[in-house]
């Protein structure tokens, strides 16, 4: 069983259109644990863990997002495979 985490940074209209409920919703369908959270500049960050078939679904999904969204970039940092998850479940952060 092979697990993969990594950072997200997203940029665009990505605030006020439901994206971090969109993210929620693919990591609870997926299986995926980490959090999402909006930045004072406007983008959406956060951090997912999961198994790597589904974490690649849910990298497609950063750079869908919901009808309303529009992705202009999708950073991923600190990619790489882990032997354990830190999070039990993904939730939305404030602030």
């Amino acid at each position: 069983m092979s697990l993969r985490s990594f950072h997200y940074s997203i940029n665009g209209v990505v605030q006020g259109v439901g994206f971090r409920q969109f993210l929620k919703r693919r990591a609870e369908t997926y299986g995926i644990v980490g959090w999402t959270r909006n930045t004072s500049t406007g983008d959406v960050v956060g951090v997912a863990e999961g198994l790597v078939d589904a974490m690649e679904r849910f990298e497609k999904a950063l750079h869908t997002g919901p009808s309303h969204a529009t992705v202009v970039d999708v950073k991923l940092s600190e990619d790489r495979e882990v032997s354990t998850l830190k999070f039990d479940k993904f939730e939305i952060r404030r602030g």
